[in-house]
């Protein structure tokens, strides 16, 4: 698994397109020419299906997201406690304990980075997805941060990543807060997914 730390450049923009809803509408008709299991036919098929629910935000909505950042954290520091605790022991640990282990600078890293660089007044400008009833979905490039890594089963390249947000904005253009935002989503998601396998690895040990 590549390290939350990874997505260090930014996105390139693609073409800025007609974003009148006419044109949004007529060019989603065309546009996925690509089945969903490809990186680009993925992008496409988000880009059409966000273009009928995103919807400028408010700055009313909960950032739900930025107050799991601190549980998120403890639980991390937890598992590489308890690893650190299991090291002195003659057992020999797993592979992914070695790597917390190894590499938890990176990790504090990452978290720091988030912390850092999306403040919450900054993360209140990020459009968001339309959601049932009067409460708000989450910011439209987090669930692109989700489908990428999903995607790429946390296997994060840079290269990669460009190529999406590229495909993407053949369709639907993205604001330049959510270019700056989305290497930070994707951290936040691949240390979600380190949380749910360090669980996983502890509960093994």
């Amino acid at each position: 698994m590549r390290t939350p730390s990874d997505p260090q450049a930014q996105p390139g923009a693609g073409p800025a397109p007609d974003t009148t809803p006419i044109a949004a509408t007529a060019a989603a008709a065309g546009a996925q020419s690509e089945p969903v299991s490809t990186l680009t036919g993925l992008a496409q098929h988000l880009a059409i299906a966000h273009a009928q629910h995103t919807q400028r935000q408010t700055g009313r909505h909960h950032p739900r997201l930025l107050h799991r950042l601190p549980i998120l954290a403890m639980d991390l520091r937890a598992a590489y406690q308890a690893v650190l605790r299991m090291s002195t022991d003659t057992r020999a640990l797993s592979y992914p304990a070695e790597w917390l282990l190894d590499n938890f600078y990176v990790v504090e890293q990452a978290l720091h980075l988030i912390l850092e660089d999306l403040p919450e007044t900054f993360y209140r400008q990020l459009p968001v997805l339309a959601g049932e009833g009067p409460a708000s979905g989450p910011p439209r490039v987090y669930t692109l941060a989700h489908a990428f890594v999903a995607h790429e089963q946390c296997e994060v390249e840079v290269s990669q990543l460009q190529d999406f947000v590229r495909a993407y904005q053949q369709t639907q253009p993205l604001t330049m807060g959510e270019v700056w935002a989305l290497p930070l989503m994707v951290r936040l998601h691949l240390l979600e997914h380190l949380a749910q396998g360090v669980r996983a690895v502890l509960q093994r040990e």
